[in-house]
């Protein structure tokens, strides 16, 4: 037989294939990216996952946490799908009476474009300098009617190691790395209460900019960068 290992994500674990339980029960070792995920493991399958958490690439480490006032300017990645909330930031959005405006990086309808909400798909290289102009990231996770949800996005990551504050649930394995020091946590599917952190974000600027500087040292501090990934994945196959 040929050893192997797997790496599982909240995809695999929320939404499994059938085969999900013969290919944990032989892979040697079990990688997961959350503590949240680690504890899933050995509740429903009796193994012990090995926890290396998702890195990002430290590009997205450099430039100074943005402190601007005036308008504020959000910005959110992801798919089009309910796990994300999306539909919820949209809600939010539109019922502000400040100067805002939302980048929305997804593949959602483009009737949701509006004189202050700009959607569509860009590059990755793209992403990363809209973070740099952003004063908000925000993705308001849910649990999906199916099950599904995520387990740490990796926009959040970039999004914090930008130095960029960010609005969020506890979804998952979000709480792990979100807290109100970093960003704003509100209960999924609660347009009123997004609409009250876009308010409070709006009107303090120096706070906004404590909690992205936070945030960029978290994601060092915490190990989500790719060295720590890697280093984490070849500790898990005794590569080191």
């Amino acid at each position: 037989e040929v050893p192997y290992s797997v790496t599982v994500h909240a995809n695999d674990l929320f939404k499994p294939r059938i085969s999900l339980v013969d290919i944990l029960a032989y892979a040697q070792p079990v990688v997961c990216i959350a503590a949240a995920h680690q504890q899933l493991l050995r509740r429903s399958f009796g193994i012990e996952g090995n926890l290396v958490r998702c890195g990002v690439p430290s590009g997205f480490l450099s430039g100074e946490p943005r402190c601007s006032t005036g308008e504020l300017h959000v910005v959110s990645v992801g798919r089009w799908v309910p796990k994300k909330g999306l539909d919820t930031l949209v809600e939010a959005f539109r019922g502000l009476d400040f100067p805002a405006r939302l980048t929305l990086v997804s593949d959602a309808p483009a009737y949701l474009s509006s004189e202050t909400i700009s959607v569509g798909l860009r590059s990755p290289s793209t992403i990363r300098q809209l973070l740099a102009e952003a004063d908000l990231f925000a993705l308001p996770c849910r649990v999906s009617a199916d099950g599904d949800r995520d387990g740490v996005p990796v926009a959040i990551l970039e999004a914090m190691a930008a130095g960029v504050p960010v609005l969020t649930t506890a979804v998952s394995g979000i709480a792990e790395v979100v807290d109100t020091t970093v960003g704003w946590i509100v209960e999924p599917d609660d347009p009123e209460a997004i609409t009250r952190v876009l308010v409070e974000a709006h009107g303090d600027p120096e706070e906004r900019w404590r909690r992205g500087r936070e945030g960029r040292s978290r994601v060092v501090s915490r190990g989500y960068t790719i060295a720590a990934q890697v280093d984490g994945l070849l500790g898990s196959w005794g590569w080191t």
